[in-house]
């Protein structure tokens, strides 16, 4: 049980690494059009999501393998290892 609770929680931590820059990328993006959005009186509401889309596809085509390479390796162990979490 110890080893499956470790393997939850590793995993958690895999997908916050993933979805942490994503994440903080979006709102940066979402908080910058609307301050420009606000000063300028464009009420479109199709630009932001637009610029959102985009800024975040360009993150995952630069960063994706990095990004993901913490969930890829903890799947290998956990693949790896399933034999020893089976026989308990």
């Amino acid at each position: 049980m110890e080893i499956i609770v470790d393997h939850i929680y590793r995993s958690t931590v895999a997908m916050m690494a993933l979805g942490m820059p994503v994440l903080l990328l979006a709102g940066g993006l979402g908080l910058l059009i609307g301050l420009i959005q606000a000063v300028t009186q464009i009420q479109d509401s199709t630009l932001p999501q637009i610029i959102k889309i985009l800024g975040v596809s360009a993150l995952l085509l630069s960063m994706g393998q990095a990004l993901s390479g913490p969930i890829v390796q903890h799947s290998e162990e956990i693949f790896s290892t399933f034999h020893k979490v089976q026989s308990r």
